[in-house]
């Protein structure tokens, strides 16, 4: 509107002229759109990838693992055949398999000493070995037979009776455990017992004690009673002693109160006669 009022009408060029501004401002805001759409499949993108390296870096991971679990197992494969190995080399039934080798060998070939062929076998008899050795070699393999039927019969019931005795031992020292603390729990018991009587038995022990003094205080006044009497008994015995002795100074008195008299008497007769 203009001073006085009336309205202003705008013209069609500042018309078409906002038209275009609205337009590219509806464009700019498109192309922002298309833009963030774009960075989001980007970061979407990226993302999967990342995911799917870190997934092939796993099945790497669990690869390499498993190589070196099955390493480790081929290794403890062979040092278990070896350990066996050794054990079959150290144990007696091979020395002595070693030995019939040895005296099978000695008697082999042209039976002064060795086999005359390293590669043939030392049990096989020979044609060459001397009919005075026959018996001896016979015996030998019967008693190494005997040995090796021994062994197999007696190594698995070596294994049961270890693991029974194993067992019996794991059973008397569960046995023993649980009467050990059954035994502390018990003892635990009784001094909390002793810590803390019985209401009951506190009034009986109060009772107790209470007649105890009654006793004590009866069994004082009897022996007071008895001392008093004593006292008694002994003041009246003094008194009858002492009036006895008054009664025998008076009459010693007496008696010698009469003959003074009579002595006087005497005298004064005397001397009457005399005059």
């Amino acid at each position: 509107m203009d001073a006085g009022g009336l309205p202003v009408f705008q013209s069609a060029s500042q018309a078409a002229a906002v038209a275009q501004q609205q337009q590219q401002q509806q464009q700019q805001q498109q192309q922002q759109q298309h833009l963030n759409l774009q960075l989001h499949q980007q970061h979407l993108g990226l993302h999967l990838q990342q995911q799917q390296q870190l997934q092939l870096q796993q099945q790497q991971h669990n690869a390499q693992a498993q190589q070196q679990q099955q390493i480790q197992v081929q290794q403890q494969q062979q040092q278990q055949q070896q350990q066996q190995q050794q054990q079959q080399q150290h144990s007696p039934y091979n020395a002595n398999l070693g030995a019939t080798g040895g005296i099978a060998g000695i008697t082999g070939g042209n039976g002064a000493g060795g086999p005359a062929n390293p590669g043939a076998i030392p049990n096989a008899p020979c044609d060459t070995m001397p009919t005075k050795r026959m018996p001896v070699v016979d015996r030998l393999r019967r008693r190494m037979e005997n040995y090796r039927r021994r062994q197999t019969d007696c190594v698995p019931r070596y294994e049961q009776a270890f693991n029974t005795v194993c067992e019996q031992q794991n059973q008397e020292t569960t046995v023993l455990q649980k009467r050990f603390l059954e035994s502390k729990n018990k003892r635990a018991a009784k001094k909390t017992d002793k810590k803390l009587p019985d209401p009951s038995q506190q009034h009986q022990q109060q009772q107790q004690q209470h007649q105890q003094q009654q006793q004590h205080q009866q069994h004082q006044q009897h022996q007071q009673h008895q001392q008093a009497q004593t006292m008694l008994a002994g003041q009246l015995q003094s008194s009858v002693h002492v009036q006895q002795q008054q009664q025998q100074q008076q009459q010693y008195r007496t008696d010698v109160d009469g003959g003074s008299d009579g002595t006087a008497n005497s005298m004064e007769t005397s001397v009457a006669v005399s005059t």
